[in-house]
């Protein structure tokens, strides 16, 4: 039978024969993890520590949904309030602290996306499912509530967890079919810069905009216009996200909004970066 086991974020890097993630905190802000050991992997100090805790892992046990397990399938869930995650991957010791992380930006961004971007008409998804793969041809993507994330990629680049709140943000668009592309990617990139993490290193968010740039770009040259457009004219990104949901949303409506065209907003846009100290973003270079 298979141990679920509760330790520290700090002891992530001693674990040698992971099998499968799931958060086991009672709240976001904790910060302890639940994993799944085969026992015929399980060292002497493991199972030392095993009897030691063993009524207490009964009971953390029972917190876990059995209908839930799924050793051959590596899906867990963490139900925390209203939001639940599910974390399905083949898991080890070596991706375990990225897929902590991971965890950790999700109850600490979803909420904020959902609070701002939620439509109750057409409801967010509170349970969101992580698939870690490790063959994907992009970082990552999304479809409805389930989020693809490569392995390979996070393996290569483990400090772009950012890359989970920009997939968050295309949850709770859900945009109808055929919108612009470029806003699509450009809110979720905006979205991304505003909420976290707070430092983003190798993202290409600090790089200068210039002539070769255009305002639908998309990802982060649009995200930036957005976040330019937010601070001279504020909800006005909320607006335009509103439109989108709606099948309501043309170029038309940046005027609308702002009384000036969109190119002339990206003009003063350019013209703005080296006067606007909040202009250096969250990421570093």
């Amino acid at each position: 039978m298979n141990k679920i086991f509760i330790i520290k974020w700090v002891s992530l890097s001693l674990i040698v024969s992971l099998q499968t993630i799931v958060w086991t905190g009672e709240g976001a802000g904790e910060k302890s993890y639940g994993f799944l050991f085969s026992p015929n992997s399980t060292s002497a100090q493991d199972k030392a520590q095993e009897t030691k805790q063993e009524n207490k892992q009964d009971v953390k046990a029972k917190q876990v949904p059995k209908k839930k397990r799924g050793f051959g399938d590596q899906n867990y869930v963490k139900d925390s309030n209203e939001l639940q995650l599910s974390i399905e991957g083949p898991i080890d010791a070596e991706f375990a602290p990225i897929v902590g992380k991971l965890t950790t930006l999700f109850y600490e961004c979803y909420p904020k996306l959902l609070k701002r971007f939620d439509n109750p008409k057409l409801p967010s998804a509170k349970h969101v499912k992580l698939r870690f793969r490790p063959a994907v041809n992009v970082p990552a993507y999304c479809v409805n509530d389930t989020i693809t994330i490569s392995m390979d990629w996070l393996k290569k680049h483990p400090e772009d967890i950012g890359l989970l709140t920009h997939e968050l943000t295309h949850v709770v668009q859900h945009y109808p079919g055929g919108q612009a592309g470029w806003m699509v990617e450009g809110i979720a990139d905006y979205a991304r810069f505003c909420y976290g993490p707070e430092t983003q290193p190798g993202w290409s968010w600090n790089r200068r905009l210039g002539a070769r740039n255009k305002f639908d770009q998309s990802y982060t040259v649009t995200g930036k216009f957005l976040w330019w457009l937010e601070e001279h004219y504020p909800k006005s990104v909320d607006k335009l996200h509103q439109n989108l949901q709606n099948r309501t949303f043309s170029v038309d409506d940046f005027k609308t909004i702002t009384g000036k065209e969109i190119n002339e907003l990206w003009e003063q846009c350019l013209k703005d970066q080296d006067k606007n100290s909040k202009s250096s973003p969250k990421s570093s270079k």
